[in-house]
């Protein structure tokens, strides 16, 4: 599953005092006190979502729709990249 992980974009963005990280493959979506914390929980978020559809669809991420095309267009003009377990832009 960490390889599935490795696949997915994740778009992070600042919302007043909060973090969010938006995954752009599925509309998974989690929020943090800080980048780091938003980050883990995105691991965290994406790992439970691919076991959970694994042992009730028979394949990863099974059922999860794409996020919204507007997520996508914010991580293709995101400048930064965080070398992480996934391809995890910071949008301006």
């Amino acid at each position: 599953m960490t390889q599935q992980i490795n696949k997915v974009r994740v778009v992070a963005f600042q919302d007043s005092e909060m973090w969010i990280a938006q995954c752009v493959e599925f509309d998974i979506c989690v929020q943090g006190n800080d980048l780091g914390q938003a980050q883990r929980r995105m691991l965290v978020a994406l790992s439970q979502e691919a076991k959970y559809t694994q042992e009730k669809c028979g394949e990863a991420f099974k059922g999860i729709d794409p996020a919204p095309d507007f997520y996508d267009a914010m991580y293709q003009s995101a400048e930064a990249s965080l070398s992480s377990d996934m391809d995890f832009r910071i949008a301006a």
